[in-house]
Parts: C-alpha cells; structure tokens; sequence
C-alpha cells in the first residue's frame, strides 16, 4: 500500500527535479546555487535512509 502514493509522489515531484541549474538564474549567481540545493537534497537523501536502517535495526 505504501507504494501507491510513493509513485504518485514521485510523478508530482519529478518536474522539479529536472534541471536544477534552473534556480541560478533566479538567482543570478553561477551553478553555485544549483550545487547547493542539490547536495541539499543528498543530505536530506542520506539522513532518511539511515533514519530507516536503524529503525530496522532496533525493531529486529
């Protein structure tokens, strides 16, 4: 059930996730932005997947 309202989540959001360079030219600066909000999103990336492993862990 959990997998239903994944994908729709993922085609909703999958837009955003195109072409980050886009955000630099809002902000008038070089790709430095746009680096930014991507290792933005591998850190919020990293921290859920191992959020999850250890709530496996204890629960095992």
């Amino acid at each position: 059930m959990k997998l239903i309202p994944t994908l729709i989540l993922t085609v909703i959001a999958s837009p955003a996730l195109a072409h980050p360079g886009h955000i630099e030219q809002g902000a008038g600066h070089d790709h430095i932005v746009a680096a930014i909000a991507v290792g933005v999103a591998v850190c919020v990336a990293l921290v859920s997947v191992l959020k999850t492993r250890r709530l496996k862990n204890q629960s095992a």
